[in-house]
C-alpha cells in the first residue's frame, strides 16, 4: 500500500509530539515497521531505550549490587527502571557469577540450619519426612527433582535435559524403533475394532453420543463462552433493569442443553423465558440446525419455558429487539435525565463496539478511534468517536495537515433515554479533550436516516457542502449500513449481493450527505 506524502508528514509530526511508534500505528492503522521505516528514511532520529545514553555510574551499580541490594532497590535509588540496572549488571558480571550465593547468604543459611538442628522437634520432623522449609530452600535455588543416579537434587531444566537425552538414545536403536512401531500399529488396530464393535450396537451408540453430549454441555456451562450477539442481548437487558441469567451453569436446563439466557417471571410475563441468539455462520451448519430443532422441541414439550429465538442480524436493531421482547410481556423502560448530571470519560474500544452495535446504524467502530461516553448513574447512554480522516483530501482542501483535523466518525445515543441537548452537550465537552494541535472537526449528516444536522448547527458547525450519494439495505427488521452487510458477507465467504439476496435485503440509494465543519 502506497503511503501518501501527507500521511508521512502526519506520522513524523505525531512522533515529534512524543507519541510512540506503537501508539501511532494503532491510531492511524499502519504497521509499526512501516512507520519506523518512514521515520528513518526522513532522517528523523529514532528514540531508543539504550541504557548507555543515560548518565549512570556503572561502578556504583556494581557496588550496590554487591552489597546485597536487589535490582529493583537500585533502580529506585538511582531513579531509573530495573531493566536498565539489569543490563548494567549483565555487562559487568556473567550469569554464572550472579547465580552464586553471596557469603552473607551462606552465613544466614548456616546459622538457620544450626538453630534448627538444636531443636528436638525439628529432628523428629526430619525423621518423619523432609520439612516444608527444606523443600522451600531447594525451590528457591531451582532444585526440585531428586535424581537417584546422580544422588542429588537437580533443577527442572536439568531433569528435562537428562530425559530428552535418554529418549534420543533409545530412538537411535533400530530394535527399539521397530518394537514401538509394531506396538502403535497393534494399538490403533485394536482401538478401531473396539470402536466399530461399540458403534454397531444402536444402544451403545446412543449411549456414547449421549455421554459426548453431556461432556460438551458441561464444558460449555462451566466455561461460559459468550458471543458478541449474546453480549448485545445482556447489555440491553441489564440496562433495562431486567433480572436474567447469563449462559452458564444456571442456564443448563437438562444434561444435554445449555441456553443463552433465562429470564424469570417478571413484569407482564406469563412464563419464564428462554432466549437463544443464533449466529449466522455456526447456526446454519447442517448438524447445528438439527441440534437446534431438537433443543426447541425439548423446550416446548418438556419444560415450562417460553422460547424466543433472535437472529444475529436482529441484534443490530434495538427497536426490533424491544418489539420482540414486548410480545412476551417484557417492557424496556424509558429513562429521563439532565445533562448536568452526566459524567463524561473515555471508553474502551470493546465498550464502544457493543454500544454502537446496538444503537448506531453502522453497528461498528472504526479502528484507532478516540471514543468518549456519557454516563448517567454509571450507565453508558451516549458515545462519540473521533478519528483522523481516511481521505487526505479532507485536510488538503482546507490547507491543513492530517494531524490538524479530526472527524466525528460515530455519534449515537440510547433510544430509551430522554435527555435534552444530549448530543450537542457531548460534542461540546469532548472537543476539549482531543489531542493538541487539532484545528478543525468535520462530520456528516445523512438525510436518508432523518439526520438534518440540527445537532451540528447547535454545536457551532457550519454547512460545508454536500458529498455524493451512497446506499444502505432495508429489511423487515430495519435498516443496515452497507459496511455491516459487507462485513457479514465476507465472514460468510459470500458476495455482498448474494448475502443481500439470501436475507431478502433491499438496496436503497440514498440522497447526498451534508458535510459540517467546526473551527476550534
Amino acid at each position: 500500500m502506497a503511503i501518501s506524502q501527507q500521511a508521512k508528514e502526519l506520522i513524523i509530526e505525531l512522533y515529534k509530539q512524543n507519541n510512540s511508534i506503537k501508539s501511532i500505528s494503532k491510531l492511524i492503522g499502519i504497521s509499526a515497521p512501516t512507520i519506523s521505516k518512514i521515520l528513518k528514511s526522513s532522517g528523523t532520529q529514532i528514540r531508543t531505550g539504550n541504557y548507555q545514553s543515560l548518565d549512570i555510574d556503572i561502578n556504583k551499580v556494581n557496588e550496590l549490587y554487591s552489597s546485597g541490594l536487589s535490582t529493583y532497590d537500585i533502580a529506585k535509588l538511582l531513579g531509573c527502571s530495573d531493566e536498565i540496572i539489569r543490563k548494567h549488571i549483565t555487562t559487568i558480571r556473567s550469569p554464572k557469577d550472579r547465580n552464586k550465593l553471596k557469603p552473607e547468604s551462606i552465613s544466614k543459611i548456616s546459622q538457620a540450619s544450626t538453630k534448627n538442628w538444636r531443636s528436638d522437634e525439628y529432628k523428629q520432623r526430619v525423621k518423619l519426612g523432609k520439612t516444608n522449609e527444606y523443600y522451600d530452600i531447594l525451590r528457591q535455588h531451582g532444585a526440585t527433582n531428586y535424581n537417584k543416579t546422580l544422588g542429588k537434587w537437580i533443577s527442572t531444566s536439568e531433569a528435562k535435559t537428562i530425559i530428552s537425552n535418554r529418549v534420543k538414545q533409545l530412538w537411535l536403536n533400530p530394535e527399539y524403533r521397530a518394537k514401538q512401531s509394531v506396538w502403535f500399529q497393534e494399538r490403533a488396530k485394536r482401538l478401531s475394532e473396539l470402536a466399530a464393535l461399540a458403534l454397531s450396537d444402536p444402544t451403545k451408540r446412543q449411549e456414547w453420543i449421549r455421554k459426548l453430549s453431556v461432556i460438551s454441555t458441561t464444558s460449555r456451562a462451566s466455561n461460559g463462552w459468550v458471543s458478541t450477539s449474546q453480549k448485545q442481548l445482556y447489555y440491553i437487558l441489564e440496562d433495562a433493569g431486567i433480572t436474567f441469567s447469563e449462559e452458564g451453569t444456571e442456564t443448563r436446563i437438562c444434561p444435554f442443553y445449555v441456553v443463552d439466557c433465562i429470564i424469570p417471571i417478571q413484569q407482564q410475563m406469563k412464563k419464564p423465558l428462554i432466549i437463544e441468539v443464533n449466529g449466522e455462520y455456526w447456526y446454519e451448519l447442517p448438524h447445528i440446525v438439527v441440534r437446534d430443532k431438537q433443543k426447541a422441541t425439548y423446550i416446548r414439550k418438556y419444560t415450562d419455558f417460553d422460547l424466543l429465538v433472535l437472529e444475529e442480524l436482529e441484534m443490530s436493531n434495538y427497536d426490533q429487539v424491544k418489539s420482540r421482547l414486548e410480545s412476551y410481556g417484557i417492557t424496556l423502560i424509558t429513562h429521563k435525565c439532565i445533562t448536568s448530571n452526566l459524567q463524561i470519560r473515555a471508553i474502551t474500544e470493546e465498550e464502544a463496539r457493543i454500544f454502537y452495535s446496538i444503537f448506531h446504524y453502522s453497528s461498528t467502530v472504526r479502528s484507532g478511534a478516540i471514543t468518549f461516553g456519557a454516563f448517567y448513574n454509571s450507565r453508558l447512554i451516549a458515545a462519540i468517536s473521533y478519528t483522523y480522516p481516511l481521505r487526505t483530501q479532507s485536510a488538503s482542501r482546507l490547507g491543513l495537515k492530517l494531524s490538524e483535523i479530526m472527524e466525528i466518525s460515530r455519534l449515537a445515543r440510547q433510544t430509551n433515554i430522554e435527555c435534552k441537548n444530549l448530543a450537542s452537550y457531548l460534542i461540546a465537552k469532548t472537543k476539549r479533550l482531543l489531542p493538541k494541535g487539532i484545528r478543525k472537526i468535520i462530520s456528516f449528516s445523512d438525510s436518508t436516516y432523518g439526520h438534518t444536522g440540527g445537532v451540528y448547527k447547535a454545536s457551532g458547525f457550519i454547512n460545508d457542502g454536500e458529498i455524493e450519494s451512497d446506499y444502505f439495505y432495508l429489511s423487515l427488521h430495519g435498516r443496515y449500513h452497507k459496511k455491516t452487510i459487507w462485513d457479514r458477507a465476507k465472514r460468510m465467504k459470500m458476495t455482498e449481493y448474494d448475502y443481500a439476496e439470501k436475507h431478502n435485503l433491499v438496496k436503497i440509494i440514498t440522497g447526498p450527505k451534508t458535510r459540517w465543519l467546526l473551527t476550534l
